[in-house]
């Protein structure tokens, strides 16, 4: 039997493109965000993720590392169909508080306000109060508005 160990190599590569592309497409649905978005985040054309997800492109490593890192992607998960598909991340805090971490970064308070429940919270009870507050502000503004006699 004659086995030509270039094609099967190449025969190899392409499904694992395509078991890769899978996966991405599956953390994507997971994320419930489209191609576009993705995109636009990894910052590669629409088109591209398709084929990616197609198992037809053939992505860089730094591809890999912006869905990683922007997605908090298991890269064991991603290649190897292994482990847990997102990592759990926690930031270290120097405050003996969990509810008030140590943030000094933007991308330290991007991590926080997506993964906390109470700074969404207490991010909609500030808009609301603002939205109370401007509201009786606008109201007292017309009533000195309407106050003020013509001459």
């Amino acid at each position: 039997m004659d086995i030509n160990l270039d094609t099967s190599l190449d025969d190899l590569i392409r499904e694992n493109l395509k078991d890769i592309g899978a996966r991405i497409k599956d953390i994507r649905k997971r994320l419930r965000i489209s191609q576009l978005q993705m995109a636009e985040t990894i910052k590669i054309t629409n088109s591209y993720l398709s084929d990616i997800e197609t198992g037809k492109g053939n992505p860089g490593h730094s591809f890999f590392f912006k869905l990683a890192k922007l997605y908090d992607v298991n890269l064991n998960y991603l290649f190897l169909g292994k482990g847990e598909i997102f990592l759990e991340t926690t930031r270290p805090t120097d405050s003996d508080d969990p509810n008030f971490p140590n943030i000094r970064t933007t991308e330290d308070l991007c991590w926080y306000m997506v993964r906390s429940p109470l700074f969404r919270h207490q991010i909609l009870g500030f808009a609301a109060k603002l939205r109370y507050e401007s509201k009786n502000l606008i109201e007292m503004d017309m009533e000195d508005f309407h106050s003020i006699k013509v001459r």
